[in-house]
């Protein structure tokens, strides 16, 4: 099917550039051991309004401890945030859980 037929199946250009960038702080900036960053949720579905969140799941390996992970995530995303006005909510999955 084509997309016009169902415009709500791919995140916007704009939303694109946001998923983009917070994948980019999640992985440089951050200092955790990304495996993978899934994105989902209204915007990563081409649904968002414009009090969307957005709500990327991190993979993170193993043996990783996410208490100090899920901290140091988000504040690798208070640029994007703050520049935004973006609210953000992050998953933490081990990769062992993301792989069920």
């Amino acid at each position: 099917m084509l997309d016009s037929e169902h415009p709500g199946d791919r995140p916007t250009e704009a939303d694109s550039a946001l998923i983009a960038e917070a994948d980019r702080l999640l992985r440089r900036t951050s200092g955790v051991p990304v495996v993978a960053i899934l994105p989902f949720g209204s915007r990563a579905e081409g649904r968002a309004r414009p009090d969307s969140h957005v709500d990327p799941v991190v993979v993170v390996p193993d043996a990783a401890d996410p208490h100090p992970a899920i901290r140091a995530l988000y504040r690798a995303l208070r640029p994007l945030r703050q520049q935004e006005n973006l609210a953000i909510d992050l998953l933490i999955r081990s990769k062992s859980s993301a792989d069920r």
